[in-house]
């Protein structure tokens, strides 16, 4: 049994919680399938591929309850107490033949009994930038011209002047400005002897 804390968790500012995970627990193997931002589309395996044609995905215990993955994917990182993986035949036998592929269990943050009450934020800034290469690209009065040159119709129809006074937009710059991403958590526990 392997576990990971909340201050693990918390120095990972990932998009997913389950990209946390990765390489915090031994034998557990978490793989995305996609590239595509947002597709939430992560495997997970525990100790290795256990079957061919049936589902490899661990059981997900949520603070004693079965959960199903996508209520385990969209869990807040900042929510999570613990993560315990559960690999050894021992420590599944209690969930029976559901076990078989290992079992996540994760302990979510609560009040204290007789606690303060006690108020938290965390937040994450972030900015993206695209991948600066110099494509020698042609401008549009410059494509016409070579179109006009090579005889294709949609170019025959306009006059020198009329290439040359053609706009040009850089889709470039365009389609891959700078992106900013922030992430703000607070939250607050108390506990107290009715509360």
């Amino acid at each position: 049994t392997t576990m990971v804390t909340s201050e693990t968790l918390a120095n990972r500012p990932n998009a997913s919680f389950l990209n946390s995970l990765q390489g915090a627990a031994p034998g557990l193997s978490i793989n995305s399938n996609s590239g595509s931002p947002g597709s939430g589309k992560i495997d997970m395996v525990i100790r290795g591929v256990s079957s061919i044609n049936a589902s490899t995905d661990p059981l997900i215990v949520i603070d004693g309850i079965i959960s199903n993955a996508n209520q385990f994917r969209n869990i807040n990182a900042e929510d999570i107490a613990s993560v315990s993986v559960l690999k050894d035949a021992a420590a599944t036998s209690i969930y029976g033949n559901r076990g078989a592929n290992g079992v996540l269990m994760v302990t979510t943050k609560t009040g204290k009994f007789r606690s303060s009450f006690a108020l938290s934020y965390s937040g994450n800034t972030g900015v993206s930038f695209g991948l600066n290469n110099k494509y020698n690209m042609s401008t549009s009065p410059e494509l016409l011209t070579i179109q006009k040159r090579l005889g294709i119709a949609s170019a025959l129809k306009l006059t020198d002047e009329q290439i040359s006074n053609t706009p040009t937009t850089e889709w470039e710059k365009v389609f891959f400005k700078p992106s900013m991403t922030q992430s703000h958590n607070i939250s607050a526990t108390f506990g107290s002897e009715t509360v």
